[in-house]
């Protein structure tokens, strides 16, 4: 026969420190994650509210007669001269049309667009013009804001408006 006397049930010190020491490695990188999350989560929503505010600008435009929408003028913003081509606008931030900016939560959002006219070719590509070309005009909307730690984002949204 078997003597258990001297054996105790229970847990000894030894595997309590253990299981403490687990408990805290975990809560550590918890804690580690959830103010990445968190930023994630911050980031997501001033990107989506951004995105509104692209697709309410182009929905105001659609909403706009084609001849009481204005061409932008040509300017540096463009990346060579006379090329009136808003999907290649190098400097948004520069462009003569832009709305007050748009504070939403802690963040202020600035939008500008720029418009030219164009012109429909084959394969239905559209080929940017300066002056009056077609019944079509391009229309690119930017919406930019600065992060918690300064960094710039920027949302575009692109359409083509016909006359039609």
């Amino acid at each position: 026969m078997v003597n258990n006397r001297n054996r105790e049930s229970g847990t000894t010190l030894f595997e309590l420190l253990i299981a403490i020491v687990l408990v805290i490695g975990v809560v550590a990188i918890i804690s580690q994650l959830f103010p990445k999350a968190i930023r994630g989560v911050e980031f997501n929503r001033q990107r989506i509210t951004a995105q509104n505010l692209a697709r309410a600008k182009i929905e105001e435009f659609k909403r706009q007669p084609y001849g009481t929408i204005p061409a932008t003028a040509d300017g540096s913003y463009f990346p060579v001269a006379a090329t009136c081509n808003c999907s290649q606008v190098v400097n948004y931030m520069a462009l003569p049309d832009f709305d007050p900016p748009i504070v939403s939560g802690s963040h202020k959002f600035s939008r500008s667009w720029c418009v030219n006219y164009t012109t429909v070719g084959t394969g239905s590509i559209y080929t940017p013009q300066c002056t009056y070309a077609g019944d079509y005009k391009n229309i690119k909307v930017w919406v930019w804001w600065l992060d918690e730690s300064g960094n710039n984002h920027v949302v575009n949204m692109e359409t083509v408006q016909t006359r039609l």
